[in-house]
């Protein structure tokens, strides 16, 4: 059983499982707009900002889900007075705050803290899908619901963290869409509903940052992590799904389920994600050969490479080529941003 035979199947798998991690929590509408009802491509977005926001400590909530990369879409920005938490439900994405460059998986954490320059890698927004919500700097005064010196533990945690990405609790998901419902639907006691469930999802960023030492490995069980190395150590082979789940001694479909749930991405997307981040470094050195590296990874011709790259990253490999050329002509590498 090749990969692309099965990946039908397995995207079928993967959507029903995206769906039961929440079955019990009522999902907002994600109603696409109307002029994005026509492609799968285009990128669905809720979003509640200002005043359709229920509490004054939140800036902005919302849920994106990205099926194609998507150029310009993460450029260099910062939120003055404002903390950014993003949740990563689904995929692999490249971002970078101030100097710091991280890869985030699914079921990461990432935190910006206020006024720090950050965006994605080349101001490309991944495949992928997240929550994301903006949280008011922690006043002199109390919060609604909280004395000073509740208020200020919050504070305190949030300015005290020593990583901006950990391995978050899949509990997020919960609580970002029960947020999410009580704003879109408005029900009785609303707000007062919303907050309890705002101050439980900043408890639960502190006790997952808490229970995060040091930024460890995807906790992938011993059999993924079996499949996934051999996956790593060979990214320009076709190895069957029948035969990693064999070497794993799984059947090809609960495989399938573990890989996707532990990973969140399909064997076929975690191969290609491999393939083509070994393909940017190739990228990067001076005088490359597109053609080369394409076969060198295992690609059938140029213009699979090329869509694949493209599909992942946002860029043509010649584009890529370009920016890492002047990266290089650079003073201080890419990209180039201050903190300030």
């Amino acid at each position: 059983m090749s990969f692309r035979f099965s990946e039908r199947k397995i995207l079928n798998m993967r959507r029903r499982l995206l769906e039961s991690r929440i079955s019990s929590v009522p999902r907002p509408s994600r109603a696409a707009p109307p002029q994005a009802a026509a492609t799968e491509s285009t990128p669905v977005r809720v979003t509640f900002t200002g005043k359709s926001c229920l509490l004054p400590q939140i800036a902005m909530l919302g849920w994106s889900r990205f099926a194609k990369a998507q150029p310009q879409a993460l450029a260099a920005h910062q939120h003055p007075n404002y903390w950014e938490i993003c949740y990563l439900v689904r995929g692999t994405v490249d971002w970078w705050a101030g100097k710091n460059y991280t890869t985030l998986h699914a079921g990461d954490v990432y935190i910006t803290p206020p006024n720090r320059p950050h965006g994605g890698t080349n101001a490309v927004m991944q495949p992928c899908e997240l929550y994301w919500i903006q949280v008011a700097g922690v006043a002199r005064r109390p919060w609604p619901g909280l004395n000073l010196a509740e208020t200020r533990e919050i504070g305190a945690g949030l300015n005290s963290l020593r990583q901006w990405s950990f391995p978050g609790s899949p509990r997020m998901v919960e609580l970002f869409e029960r947020l999410l419902q009580e704003h879109q639907h408005h029900a009785a006691h609303a707000r007062l509903l919303a907050r309890a469930i705002f101050y439980q999802l900043l408890v639960q960023v502190l006790r997952d940052h808490a229970a995060q030492p040091g930024r460890v490995p995807q906790p992938y069980c011993m059999q993924i992590a079996t499949a996934v190395q051999a996956m790593e150590n060979r990214p320009e082979e076709s190895v069957s799904l029948t035969e990693l789940a064999a070497r794993v001694g799984w059947s090809v479909s609960y495989f399938c389920q573990r890989f996707i749930r532990e990973t969140g991405l399909t064997p076929t997307e975690y191969r290609n994600h491999q393939r083509i981040r070994r393909a940017k470094l190739l990228l990067e050195r001076p005088g490359h050969q597109i053609t080369a590296i394409a076969m060198e990874l295992g690609f059938a011709s140029g213009q699979y490479f090329a869509t694949v790259f493209r599909q992942i990253t946002g860029l043509t490999p010649r584009d890529y080529g370009r920016v890492a050329a002047a990266a290089r002509a650079a003073p201080h590498g890419w990209p180039q941003k201050t903190e300030k």
